[in-house]
């Protein structure tokens, strides 16, 4: 488990340096207080996923692309967990026809007035995501299925 924070905060951390931020730059983005990042990044606070989320984003990233990064897909194909919950979820998955189109892009929804309603919005924010990389990544399995 540890093996996998260093391995995120690494990323974070390049991504960072890479893209041309400091911390403080990434901090007043993020509207922390100055030392924060640092301290994520040293380890002194745990990270979070919700830390992960709010810095691609600062990043101008989308989060998945740092998950990614840190977990390139192999050319070993699927792993046999991932097998198995593919064959499950087949009844999940569309049947076999052209692309779909994407969706018509979503009204805004207001601001949220509360810390509640912001974290709502996040917390629906990150279903959306998680269920859009959880369809690419099933959608990954099923090409790679089909080269066996």
């Amino acid at each position: 488990m540890m093996e996998d924070t260093e391995r995120l905060l690494k990323i974070l951390r390049t991504a960072v340096r890479v893209l041309g931020f400091t911390n403080q730059e990434l901090e007043d983005k993020l509207g922390v207080y100055h030392g924060y990042v640092g301290r994520i990044f040293k380890g002194t606070i745990q990270l979070q996923f919700e830390d992960i989320v709010k810095i691609a984003r600062a990043l101008e990233m989308d989060p998945g692309e740092i998950f990614q990064l840190a977990y390139p897909q192999t050319s070993n194909g699927a792993t046999e967990g991932a097998r198995r919950l593919q064959e499950a979820l087949k009844s999940l998955q569309p049947a076999a026809a052209p692309a779909p189109e994407a969706p018509a892009p979503a009204a805004p929804e207001p601001a949220p007035s509360t810390a509640s309603g912001l974290s709502a919005a996040l917390e629906q924010e990150m279903e959306r995501m998680v269920q859009r990389k959880f369809e690419q990544f099933l959608a990954g399995l099923a090409k790679g299925a089909g080269r066996e």
